[in-house]
Parts: C-alpha cells; sequence; structure tokens
C-alpha cells in the first residue's frame, strides 16, 4: 500500500492500535466556527462525520475531516492515528455536493 510521508506521520496499521477504548474530546473546526465534541478511541471515522452531520447539518458524503493536512480515511478509527490525542483540532472540509440527477420521463403517444 502506498502511503503519503503525510499519512506516515498519522497512519498506525488497522488493528494495531490500543485496545483499551476510551473517550477523546477533540475540537471541529471549519474556517469561522468550530465545536467540541466528545468521540470514542475505537469510534470509526464515518460515525464521527455522522455526528457532525446531527450537530451542524453538513452531509455525510460533503465532509473531509483532516489532520496535518491529511484526511483521515472514513473505515478507521482514532486508534488507527497515533497523532490524534485528547484535545487535537480536526478540520473539516466541507466538498461541494455532486448537482443532483433529475429524470424524466418522456411519453409517447
Amino acid at each position: 500500500m502506498l502511503l503519503s510521508s503525510c499519512t506516515k506521520l498519522l497512519f498506525q496499521e488497522p488493528g494495531s492500535g490500543h485496545d483499551i477504548a476510551r473517550i477523546m474530546k477533540v475540537t471541529v473546526v471549519r474556517e469561522r466556527f468550530e465545536f467540541p465534541i466528545d468521540v470514542g478511541s475505537k469510534e470509526p471515522m464515518l460515525e464521527i462525520k455522522k455526528r457532525i452531520h446531527h450537530i451542524v447539518g453538513i452531509p455525510v458524503d460533503c465532509q473531509n475531516l483532516t489532520i496535518y493536512g491529511c484526511e483521515l480515511i472514513d473505515g478507521l478509527d482514532l486508534t488507527d492515528y497515533p497523532a490524534i490525542t485528547d484535545g487535537m483540532r480536526l478540520v473539516l472540509v466541507i466538498n461541494q455536493a455532486p448537482p443532483p440527477v433529475i429524470q424524466i420521463l418522456v411519453r409517447e403517444n
């Protein structure tokens, strides 16, 4: 698996993290606003994104969480990123959602 040098700094092989789950407080930062959120160290990034959606209403598929400029992968949890510790700030990057697909049905007479 090819990993960028940034990701190598953050990444730990899945399943090689600590076995003890703990609660951490991280701050989610987006331009002019930020908010704290308590997360479990074994909580998958996708679940954290779902919680962010409930808090600020940004759809999960439009969210990228980053740290040190590296995107955090949805299928991994915080124990897979040893650089993320209690009190860390995660940057929320919002991607534009693709335009909705509209289908037009045409009836032939």
